[in-house]
């Protein structure tokens, strides 16, 4: 018979050719773990089915926790004495580890079984395996949901507070506000084993959300250092920040959207009694900081919930600046546009010194684009942003163009030519951030 320390000896080695080993190995370490009821393996069991990339392990993964199950079934059926009996002969036969046919529930729960009596008893075992493996036993998928969008709310908000201060350099030539209010929120807390694995949606989200919070702790980091470092902030270097900082300020309306329909689409929860405690007992969330304690007001579209009339949010329709928006960035940036051009002058000045730029008809550039009615503003974060980099960004062009003719009627573009070209790289990127605030938008208000 094979004692306890030999069990150990064997199921380790196991674990090890289960994150190790070749995708045969793997598939058959699973089985084996399966079928030797190894309690301590269950959480690499659970994580080789939801990350491994060969369909066969992943069955395999998922044949060892159908064991598991089956014991719990076996469990609620009231044999605890009549298999165990059965255990102590197969163990004293030492028969654990070859896999059983498929079918043979009683014997995969006598290996199980026998497993949890080594392990340290049966029943203390029992409870923490009904609640590693069955999804069943998962949180409620609208207050994971809720509590996600509770914990992505602040980093949401400091992510749209650097990015106006970025604008601001970038586009408008400004300055760093460093007394501007930052929540500084921790990461978001992951998905425990059987949640993760019952709401494979939901564990990606947490992860594109804490990609979120990387990405602006290192952004903070450039903000912070140019504010009370060493290091100042030039136009350039600035523009450099935010196109790196673009992607994640996409991910951000991805991830609200993602949010906003699982929210819509969860199922209407039954009304409360007339007896349910009343709203104003309920705790204020510990992450709403009074608006007296920041330093100064944050930017408007870094506010969570909004005050609307529901009247008039009702005939919202953010929608319906879609398609003008589109042809504004369409046309600053396509082949012959104002901002295609300025920016392709500046690399010919850059490359060879001259440009016949200063010789073409300026093209031209389209007005700033005004929302109306406000309402649609106000009940889409998107397009806020979108409308705010375009029109920022229809400023910038029109300042890039007075300085490339200045430059051309001086006879100064080469000592021009760097700052040019980045400005005119800047305020190409504006429109080209504005796309995909766009593309939500429209998803949204087909």
């Amino acid at each position: 018979m094979i004692d306890a320390e030999e069990r150990q000896q064997l199921i380790n080695a196991m674990l090890d050719k289960l994150e190790h080993g070749n995708a045969a190995e793997r598939r058959a370490a699973a089985y084996w773990l399966g079928e030797a009821a190894a309690g301590d393996a269950v959480d690499e069991l659970i994580k080789t089915y939801h990350d491994d990339d060969n369909k066969s392990v992943r069955a395999a993964a998922a044949y060892a926790l159908g064991m598991f199950r089956a014991v719990d079934k076996a469990l609620k059926a009231g044999r605890e004495e009549q298999v165990v009996e059965r255990l102590r002969q197969v163990e004293e036969e030492g028969k654990l580890g070859g896999r059983a046919p498929v079918g043979r529930w009683m014997r995969r729960i006598f290996g199980l079984l026998l497993s949890l009596l080594i392990i340290g008893g049966l029943y203390l075992v029992r409870d923490n395996l009904r609640v590693l493996v069955f999804p069943s036993l998962a949180q409620d998928r609208l207050s994971l949901v809720s509590s996600l969008q509770q914990q992505f709310t602040p980093i949401k908000n400091d992510v749209t507070t650097l990015q106006n201060q970025f604008v601001n350099v970038v586009i408008n030539g400004g300055q760093l506000d460093c007394t501007a209010f930052f929540n500084e929120p921790p990461p978001v807390a992951p998905l425990s084993n059987v949640d993760s694995l019952a709401y494979a949606d939901l564990a990606e989200m947490v992860t594109r959300m804490n990609g979120v919070h990387n990405s602006l702790l290192a952004t903070k980091a450039v903000y912070n250092e140019a504010c009370f470092g060493s290091t100042p902030l030039t136009r350039e270097s600035a523009g450099e920040v935010y196109r790196d900082f673009v992607p994640t300020i996409t991910t951000i309306g991805e991830l609200e959207t993602a949010l906003n329909v699982t929210l819509q689409n969860a199922p209407t929860a039954t009304p409360e009694p007339p007896t349910a405690a009343p709203v104003t007992e309920t705790p204020v969330p510990p992450t709403a900081a009074p608006t007296s304690a920041a330093p100064t007001a944050a930017p408007v579209e870094a506010t969570s919930v909004p005050q609307l009339d529901p009247t008039a949010a009702a005939q919202a329709n953010p929608g319906r600046h879609v398609g003008n928006l589109y042809v504004i960035v369409e046309t600053a940036t396509g082949l012959n546009g104002p901002s295609s051009l300025l920016l392709r002058y500046w690399t010919d000045v850059k490359q060879s010194g001259a440009t016949g730029g200063c010789t073409a008809p300026a093209p031209a550039i389209p007005e700033n684009y005004t929302v109306l009615p406000e309402i649609d503003l106000q009940v889409s974060v998107q397009l806020r942003q979108a409308v705010t980099l375009i029109n920022n960004g229809l400023g910038a062009l029109r300042s890039g163009w007075h300085d490339f003719q200045t430059a051309c009627t001086n006879g100064t573009l080469v000592a021009s030519a760097d700052n040019g070209f980045n400005w005119a790289l800047n305020t190409q990127t504006s429109f080209q951030s504005a796309r995909p605030l766009l593309d939500i938008v429209r998803a949204q208000w087909p």
